[in-house]
């Protein structure tokens, strides 16, 4: 059986971002053993929600050149990424909205799930509303 390695924000961050060569190059080599099948990756989507803040709020990063870094990350069979179908409906609306990207999960989860939001936060609703969650909104 192959080993399961867990990794955190700063690994994917170096990798990412490649502004420490050092890390960078450590990151690089987690990534390439694993893509040769020496183990595989797991990232948490709390990892993936932490690396999107780290981007957008540290880096500045434009939140499509964020969405694209981590679907790219975690799209792999290599990469182990519970509820990935989750995670790419939240990044797209993180893409599209200036909601942050919990605010994106919740929405996504509740879509996937066929939860009921009620929220009284006036961004959420309005995305809300364009949505297929049911019985979503204030009331």
């Amino acid at each position: 059986m192959t080993p399961i390695v867990a990794i955190d924000t700063n690994v994917i961050a170096r990798f990412l971002r490649k502004d420490h060569s050092q890390l960078f190059n450590q990151a690089s080599d987690i990534f390439t053993r694993c893509q040769n099948g020496e183990f595989r990756l797991y990232i948490d989507p709390a990892i993936v929600a932490e690396t999107a803040w780290l981007f957008s709020s540290h880096y500045n990063l434009p939140r499509s050149e964020i969405v694209k870094q981590l679907i790219t990350l975690i799209s792999p069979d290599w990469i182990i990424c519970p509820q990935k179908r989750i995670l790419v409906s939240a990044l797209a609306t993180f893409t599209r909205t200036n909601l942050s990207f919990i605010d994106c999960w919740l929405i996504a989860i509740c879509e996937r799930k066929g939860i009921a939001l009620k929220t009284f936060d006036d961004q959420i609703i309005r995305v809300l509303k364009k949505s297929k969650s049911p019985k979503s909104g204030r009331d």
